[in-house]
């Protein structure tokens, strides 16, 4: 089956959107989730707050990537 250029354009540009647009939702997602868990973590220590949860949640985002989208 040939597809013509502006066809293939435009299965390429929706994929593309698709594909950036659940990379983003889902990576959102595990931010606040692994921010919660290192919350909970850190306030059984008791010697941290929220602000180091997020920051560590940050740090810890590339990995969960990498997981989420291999």
């Amino acid at each position: 089956m040939n597809l013509t250029k502006t066809l293939a354009k435009y299965f390429y540009k929706k994929y593309i959107t698709t594909l950036f647009y659940s990379l983003i939702i889902s990576t959102i997602f595990v931010f606040i989730i692994d921010t919660a868990e290192l919350s909970r973590r850190i306030s059984k220590a008791g010697d941290g707050d929220i602000i180091l949860a997020i920051k560590l949640a940050f740090f810890k985002l590339p990995e969960m990537v990498f997981e989420i989208f291999p």
